[in-house]
């Protein structure tokens, strides 16, 4: 009976816990219960699409690269890889080619010759023969200055344009400059062919030329002897005036020495 009593009394009081606590636990505040925080393992778009790296680019894969390499040196012509103009093109024959001289040289010709006899056919004994080296002439350093090779047209005075022609020079037989480039167009005359010697007729004239100098009161009649002597010696006593040294001959026996010089 006594136990009976305990138990139930027990029983009773373990209830009346329960009941305390029930009514102490505090009430839950309204409104919607919070989301709870995503996770990468619960969004699905992380497991399906997974973030990949983006490759950069390579010269390689870009087209433009490859379609248009860059101009090399010897694509992209330039003033020093130009080539040189070419020289005239070679004219008609002229009737002149054919006809040699008394003295041996050509009326005309289109060859630069390396050396020619001056004179050799004179008929006075004290006329020896000259030898002028036109190659050396044409090739080195012979102007008055001593700095260039001198022009062609200081001594074939006709063969450039009538515009470029000063002084008393009055006739123009090229429409270009004489060089050895334009030579081939058209054949050179030699001095003789308008310079004979005393007495003759030249064979391009119908008398031989004369000038009136500015230094002289008299016109002059441009024989051979004549022409030569004012062209060469005004320049060989030039050069011998800056360059005492010089072997440009300025004397009578310098030049005529029987053409063995």
């Amino acid at each position: 009976m006594k136990l009976s009593i305990i138990l139930a009394a027990v029983l009773g009081y373990s209830a009346l816990c329960l009941t305390n606590a029930a009514q102490k636990k505090p009430a839950q505040p309204a409104g919607p219960p919070p989301k709870p925080s995503p996770t990468v393992v619960a969004t699905p778009a992380a497991k399906q699409t997974p973030t990949q790296p983006t490759p950069a680019p390579t010269t390689t894969a870009t087209p433009a690269a490859t379609a248009s390499p860059k101009p090399t040196a010897t694509s992209t012509p330039s003033a020093t890889s130009s080539p040189a103009a070419p020289p005239a093109a070679v004219g008609a024959k002229e009737p002149c080619e054919d006809k040699v001289q008394a003295s041996g040289i050509p009326l005309c010709s289109r060859v630069q010759p390396k050396e020619i006899v001056l004179s050799k056919d004179a008929k006075n004994p004290k006329d020896r023969p000259v030898l002028l080296t036109h190659e050396a002439h044409a090739t080195k350093n012979y102007s008055e200055d001593g700095k260039s090779v001198i022009g062609c047209t200081v001594c074939h005075h006709t063969d450039q344009p009538k515009t470029a022609l000063s002084g008393v020079l009055k006739t123009s037989e090229r429409n270009v400059v004489l060089t050895a480039a334009t030579l081939a167009a058209k054949p050179v005359a030699s001095c003789r062919a308008c310079h004979e010697q005393t007495g003759k007729t030249p064979a391009r004239w119908p008398a031989l030329p004369t000038v009136k100098y500015p230094d002289d009161d008299d016109p002059t009649t441009l024989t051979n002897d004549e022409a030569y002597h004012r062209n060469c010696n005004t320049c060989h006593e030039a050069v011998k005036k800056r360059n005492p040294a010089t072997k440009a001959p300025t004397t009578c026996a310098g030049c005529h020495n029987g053409g063995t010089r």
